[in-house]
């Protein structure tokens, strides 16, 4: 029970700095990105996480914010490289199937069909519910930056 709260506690904590960072105010000049755009920046590869360590304390952040938001977005981005490895073993497993899990991902991108549907049919394919779930995080999290899944 306490290993519950301890969790639920980091949880919170990281949602808040999540939330701090994503409406920590905009550099005096027009110039000069708001650092929730900063780190979705070094999330696709445009910017490091040194260069928004730097963006950060240029933001006006303490020193203990800093290391928070730098700690949650290295957190982010070890959690999403983890993820596209994954994706990338899923995709050869479905490959082995006859199923192409670029098409698959083709048909929620075109509105074909939904995130919830394409989870539902890459469990129909073989994948475990936690594969599929990951798949479509990922999907998802690509749709909304604009991006490929891959």
């Amino acid at each position: 029970a306490i290993e519950m709260d301890l969790l639920l506690a980091e949880i919170s904590d990281v949602q808040a700095a999540r939330r701090a960072r994503d409406q920590a105010p905009a550099p005096a000049g027009d110039t000069e990105l708001p650092l929730g755009e900063f780190a979705r920046a070094v999330k696709r590869g445009l910017k490091s996480l040194e260069e928004f360590r730097a963006h950060a304390v240029f933001v006006g952040l303490s020193q203990d914010a800093v290391t928070t938001q730098v700690r949650i977005l290295g957190d982010e981005l070890r959690e999403t490289a983890l993820a596209k490895t994954r994706r990338t073993a899923i995709d050869v497993e479905l490959t082995n199937r006859q199923v192409s899990l670029a098409e698959l991902e083709a048909s929620v991108v075109t509105g074909a069909r939904s995130i919830e549907d394409f989870v539902d049919e890459l469990m129909l394919n073989g994948l475990t519910p936690e594969d599929a779930q990951l798949l479509g995080a990922i999907l998802l999290d690509a749709l909304e930056d604009g991006g490929s899944a891959r």
